[in-house]
């Protein structure tokens, strides 16, 4: 069980409680999201089993998250429904 990540100089902060006791989840996507993962510093759990037990299964902090939900909202509407808004 990883409890903190250390970058070198200091133990990483959850970005929400700032608080660097308990297991955090540092972001697959930007490596700066750092947080622990539960309702209280996320808004919800949002870890499934498999992101927990294995290492390598990517997680993504609420920022990201949010990123690649609008990209992905984007792809689904697709260029016709995209001109029809700037219009």
């Amino acid at each position: 069980m990883r409890k903190s990540f250390d970058r070198g100089l200091t133990p990483a902060k959850c970005l929400t409680c700032k608080s660097a006791e308990g297991e955090l989840r540092a972001c697959s996507f930007c490596k700066s999201g750092i947080y622990h993962d539960n309702a209280n510093c996320l808004g919800e759990q949002r870890a499934s089993e498999a992101s927990l037990t294995y290492k390598s299964f990517p997680w993504c902090c609420p920022k990201c998250f949010q990123r690649g939900k609008v990209a992905l909202e984007k792809i689904l509407l697709g260029p016709s429904q995209t001109n029809k808004r700037g219009r």
